[in-house]
């Protein structure tokens, strides 16, 4: 009766002792970008292969991501290549959630004021088209909306929201580019 009591007792520490604790997994999902970026639509979601959108710089509140697509084809007599990409730096993000008013982008660097860009680029045969736009200094003409913040657990949060706009080339203040899409950006842990 002693053997089995010790028995028991040495089962029992060996069963807990092997256990795992209760572990929190977070379930991150992947970052996404559906909408529209002047006449080309996207329904793109971060893969295994590519992360189309994805945040660049994460620091005291300061955000910048970017959505970026290149797709090349040729139908059968010229090739043609679209690459987009839209960046966006968003500044104090845990104290609003709505931006309006954004200043011409000046730089790949995270500043200490909310912009955004897109650059284009279109190639069809041996003709290529590339464009740059931004907002206007002191034009309310494109917002975001950050509906939630969410995994603030981690070092990156992702951020889930829409931008509806306007954006003007740089070159030609006449050209301008409709913007309608809503983003989850890529949280990570890292």
């Amino acid at each position: 009766m002693k053997n089995t009591s010790i028995l028991t007792f040495i089962l029992i520490i060996l069963f807990t002792g092997c256990s795992k604790q209760n572990e929190t997994i977070i379930k991150v999902e992947d970052g996404r970008f559906d909408g529209n970026l002047g006449r080309h639509g996207y329904y793109l979601i971060n893969d295994n292969y590519r992360d189309v959108i994805k945040t660049i710089i994460f620091k005291n509140g300061n955000y910048k991501f970017e959505f970026e697509y290149r797709t090349k084809s040729n139908n059968g007599f010229e090739n043609f290549e679209i690459y987009q990409r839209l960046a966006v730096s968003l500044n104090k993000i845990y104290e609003k959630n709505s931006f309006q008013l954004f200043q011409p982008y000046q730089s790949e660097q995270q500043t200490n004021y909310d912009e955004i860009a897109l650059y284009t680029s279109e190639t069809f045969g041996n003709k290529i088209d590339t464009r740059f736009y931004t907002t206007v200094k002191n034009k309310n003409s494109i917002s975001i909306v950050i509906d939630s913040l969410v995994y603030k657990e981690l070092k990156v949060p992702s951020l889930v929201g829409k931008i509806k706009g306007y954006l003007y080339n740089k070159e030609n203040s006449i050209d301008s580019i409709f913007v309608d899409a809503t983003f989850r950006t890529q949280a990570r842990d890292k």
